[in-house]
């Protein structure tokens, strides 16, 4: 594998990350293949959430909800029932689109449709949103009082949400926008540069040797051919802000600017660079003799790193030494800790998202069955920290009162049993998130 080669690709991959990632998703991302699912039980999440905001607090936002339940209900259930006739139809009228029913909502796929070029999330927003927008209406006469929320940009600021639109929008369910530009771009650049979506074993040794392993690392993710998409919580949403895959985007970007300032094509291969040193020692026994002329080509060895002089210093005590890089360890440590503590937050909020619906479906006997959703509900995290040796603890917590009855150590017999232990269920489906969001190693705990 030439450095040239290696070269090519990089700079197929800088023209790649140039694009703008929204123009990727207008004419690329949204003419994927999308997978969407619709469920009644991320509604109610939504709405519970919104209340939760606006009357200041868990409690409050229960209490809320309890108010106007009864007559929430069959405004949910009209929703999905016009959601599902809705791409049922449209189902019936294009080949290419799969339906499916599935408990308390839909499942709906619609597959790229080279022929027309079809905006496939567009299609699917377009096919929910009138039936969205009429219900959030009814939500807020049913309530009869303005849902607000504090304003994500400026302080002591309180936003009026008004309109679906402001509540809820279609969402990647895996990945994200960003995510699958990034993902793009390192499949468009190798299937250009080399004609294959496979890195060679020699590529990755190159990459590996100029310190591409950013790219590397992207690049374990499966080429993306299909995307998947949710109502979620607009609100949760700009919350998070995308923080995370920005951070990641940066990332590569900086990755790929340096291994290009390297002018891999002008450096000697690994060959080159061994021919050089032997033509060197054999002129040297050559040269400054009288009568001999000797003509050969540069032994400069391009690319090679020359040996800094040292300078003497006063000698300092071990103490004294180390202090600088003991310094440096530390404000390094430190920086690293706050980026991914940032990061650590921004999947708590996804999770959090996904959290309720994720412990109702693991909800089976012979552990606690979900028989009202409350419980479910009011499971939540509610901080991340780290532990000594560096790994996530996240901290949770549930409505204890009654659920708590069930918990070994504080409950009561013959409710309290390991299968029907609330934390058993929670941790359970924490696991099963991380596992989708490729989290490694991390810990749990009831706070």
């Amino acid at each position: 594998m030439a450095s040239s080669n290696l070269k090519a690709f990089l700079e197929k991959l800088h023209t790649e990350l140039q694009q703008d990632s929204d123009d990727y998703r207008r004419l690329v991302g949204n003419k994927k293949t999308h997978v969407f699912t619709y469920k009644s039980s991320t509604i109610r999440f939504v709405l519970k959430d919104l209340l939760n905001r606006s009357t200041g607090g868990d409690t409050n936002g229960r209490e809320a909800y309890r108010a106007i339940a009864k007559d929430l209900k069959p405004l949910i259930a009209k929703l999905t029932k016009r959601i599902r006739k809705n791409f049922e139809q449209l189902s019936k009228t294009s080949p290419d689109i799969e339906y499916k029913l599935i408990p308390g909502g839909a499942e709906v796929t619609v597959i790229k449709y080279e022929k027309t070029n079809r905006d496939n999330y567009t299609l699917i927003t377009k096919n929910y949103k009138k039936a969205l927008d009429e219900f959030y209406q009814d939500f807020l006469n049913l309530l009869d009082k303005p849902i607000t929320r504090p304003s994500q940009s400026k302080k002591d600021v309180v936003r009026e949400v008004t309109t679906a639109g402001k509540a809820f929008n279609l969402e990647h369910i895996k990945g994200s926008n960003i995510e699958a530009f990034l993902n793009d771009a390192i499949y468009n650049a190798l299937k250009e540069t080399y004609g294959d979506t496979k890195p060679s074993a020699a590529l990755k040794k190159e990459l590996k040797k100029y310190g591409g392993e950013t790219i590397l690392d992207f690049y374990k993710n499966a080429e993306i051919g299909e995307i998947n998409v949710t109502i979620r919580s607009q609100v949760l949403n700009a919350i998070v802000g995308g923080g995370a895959e920005k951070e990641l985007a940066k990332k590569l970007k900086k990755a790929v600017e340096k291994l290009r300032a390297q002018d891999l094509s002008g450096s000697d291969s690994l060959v080159a660079g061994q021919r050089k040193k032997v033509l060197k020692t054999v002129v040297k026994s050559f040269k400054n003799k009288k009568g001999i002329t000797v003509k050969h080509e540069s032994t400069k060895i391009k690319g090679a790193k020359s040996n800094a002089t040292l300078k003497k210093k006063p000698k300092l005590s071990p103490l004294k030494q180390a202090a600088p890089a003991l310094a440096r360890k530390r404000r390094v440590k430190n920086k690293q800790d706050s980026k991914e503590k940032r990061s650590m937050f921004s999947v708590m909020a996804m999770m959090n998202q996904k959290l309720p619906q994720t412990v109702e479906k693991n909800m089976k006997s012979p552990g606690l069955e979900s028989r009202t959703g409350r419980f479910a509900q009011s499971v939540r995290l509610t901080d991340v920290s780290t532990t000594r040796q560096g790994f996530p603890s996240f901290g949770y917590t549930y409505q204890t009162d009654p659920y708590q009855v069930f918990e070994m150590g504080r409950g009561k017999s013959p409710w309290s049993t390991p299968q029907r232990d609330p934390r058993t269920v929670i941790d359970a489906s924490i696991r099963e998130l991380a596992a989708e969001m490729a989290i490694g190693r991390f810990y749990t705990r009831r706070v």
